[in-house]
């Protein structure tokens, strides 16, 4: 049995896993994740009729995403694997995202999170060979919308709507977003990828940090 954490942008699930397969979750507020994560985790071991002991390793979506309830998160599961001396690993909730959503109807996919203030972080899926990174303002999406030289692009990501005037004057009928628009990754995949690379020992190590945290500088 393993743990799973993964933060949206209104809430933290935590979740007990086999596999993967999602045995039972749990949500928590975002504004509540530091006092209420290890609780939950209890009231999952409860019903679970399991003790920390049996626990074998720690998943949680590394980012990107807010900065204060990714960091809540991520010191949750640095704590406990600490206390539980557990190996941890750290899933790209973009590249989860875009897992996925993958389909061959759109060979191009590009994903969008919300980065706030006007930026995004963004991931571009085409054929398989994915770039990520961070576009800070309106122009740098620009840039980037204008390499997109495919027919019909997709979009998917809570970034999306907030941008989307931008992106179909940029791209015209090119640019299909669907409906519903998956706005991030879910629990589900979050556990898939992280059982997946802890078999193969891929992005394992003793402690997580966060995926491309915002420059706050610039």
């Amino acid at each position: 049995m393993h743990i799973v954490l993964n933060s949206t942008y209104s809430m933290v699930e935590v979740a007990l896993c086999s596999h993967t397969t999602v045995v039972d979750a749990l949500c928590v507020d975002k504004f509540q994740a530091s006092g209420q994560l290890l609780v939950a985790l209890a009231e999952l071991c409860r019903r679970q009729s399991i003790t920390s002991n049996q626990i074998d390793f720690i998943v949680a979506n590394a980012g990107p995403g807010p900065f204060t309830t990714l960091r809540t998160v991520l010191a949750t599961a640095n704590g406990l694997a600490m206390a539980q001396n557990l190996t941890c690993v750290a899933v790209d909730g973009l590249r989860a995202l875009l897992d996925e959503y993958r389909t061959t109807e759109y060979p191009v996919t590009v994903a969008l999170l919300n980065a706030y203030s006007g930026d995004l972080y963004y991931a571009v899926d085409s054929d398989g060979q994915i770039m990520t990174g961070i576009l800070y303002g309106s122009e740098e999406l620009k840039k980037l919308l204008q390499q997109l030289t495919e027919t019909t692009i997709r979009f998917i990501g809570n970034g999306v709507h907030s941008h989307e005037a931008l992106i179909r004057e940029m791209l015209g009928g090119r640019v299909h977003i669907p409906t519903p628009n998956p706005e991030t990754c879910s629990l589900q995949i979050v556990a898939t990828n992280g059982y997946q690379q802890w078999r193969a020992q891929e992005h394992v190590s003793e402690q997580l940090v966060p995926l491309y945290l915002k420059n706050y500088s610039s």
